[in-house]
């Protein structure tokens, strides 16, 4: 059995050593990426220990049956979405700017991380409506321009279209962000 199948088995026992190990194994490169984006060292071990507490609940209640990465960059996606969720929420423009809120999905350190993003993204994507997903879909997937769109789904105005697909953007942001 490989190392990290194995420590998902003791994590999904509940085994509070490899939780432990883990937890000290990754606090320093957390930390370190925290860093960039906020100075408050109990705000970033407050983020690392939610993570902590998420990655433990979701192997205990089977919310992780495989990983496609390391627990290591699992964990590390948890609380990098906490962090910034947190930075948001607290409206810390000076320190995080809607540039980087706009790649928090994109920015990925190791390809890992990024196949676990695409995971959520799936998901959460198939969670919105169908009109949405279509948009979506014909947007960014076929790169058909809005006037295509428009044609191929009925809309009466660009507008309309543009209208709503920012609105599909929102939620998907949104829904990304409370993950």
């Amino acid at each position: 059995m490989e190392v990290k199948e194995k420590q998902l088995e003791l994590l999904k026992k509940g085994d509070r050593e490899t939780l432990k190990q883990l937890y000290l194994e990754h606090k320093a490169g957390f930390s370190l990426f925290a860093k960039r984006y906020t100075q408050d060292q109990f705000q970033i071990d407050n983020c690392y220990q939610d993570a902590i507490i998420a990655l433990a609940e979701n192997a205990q209640k089977g919310k992780i049956e495989t990983l496609n990465s390391s627990i290591g960059t699992y964990l590390f996606s948890i609380g990098k979405f906490i962090l910034f969720k947190n930075l948001k929420g607290k409206n810390l423009t000076g320190q995080l700017s809607e540039e980087m809120l706009e790649t928090i999905p994109i920015e990925t350190y190791e390809e890992e991380a990024r196949d676990e993003y695409l995971l959520l993204l799936r998901q959460k994507l198939s969670e919105l409506g169908p009109k949405c997903q279509e948009i979506l879909r014909l947007f960014y997937f076929q790169s058909k321009s809005l006037e295509e769109i428009c044609k191929l789904m009925g809309y009466e105005s660009k507008d309309v279209l543009k209208s709503s697909k920012s609105r599909c953007i929102k939620n998907l942001k949104e829904s990304l962000i409370r993950n």
